[in-house]
């Protein structure tokens, strides 16, 4: 049986293994930039990130209590991180910095997204 040469290249393509092994890379290489595409219609909704400081159980009476200058005591040292929600949803700790007059939050350790 006489072969062309496109027969030949196509059987030596498929014996050889890191053709095959490209393959499958070009393959996911297009399943993933598929799946981004169709996630972009999700990339501009907004999501409230809440930066919290520290919780703490009060009475009434207290709250009632509470004037300016009054202080609310948090069980939090000042070296602790602030810890960050996605609604109310923890997903990051930081830290308080000050960007020209404004504050804003380093983020220092981001919580492993399979516990979201």
């Amino acid at each position: 049986m006489i072969k062309t040469k496109v027969e030949e290249q196509k059987l030596d393509q498929s014996q050889d293994p890191s053709s095959a092994e490209n393959r499958k890379i070009r393959d996911y290489e297009e399943s993933f930039n598929k799946a981004v595409k169709e996630l972009d219609d999700f990339l501009e909704i907004p999501i409230r990130v809440n930066v919290v400081i520290g919780k703490k159980m009060v009475k009434i009476g207290e709250l009632l209590n509470l004037s300016p200058g009054s202080l609310l005591v948090l069980k939090r040292s000042a070296g602790e991180s602030l810890l960050m929600y996605l609604e109310d949803t923890f997903f990051a700790k930081g830290e308080v910095t000050i960007m020209e007059d404004t504050f804003a939050v380093r983020i220092t350790e981001i919580n492993d997204p399979r516990k979201v």
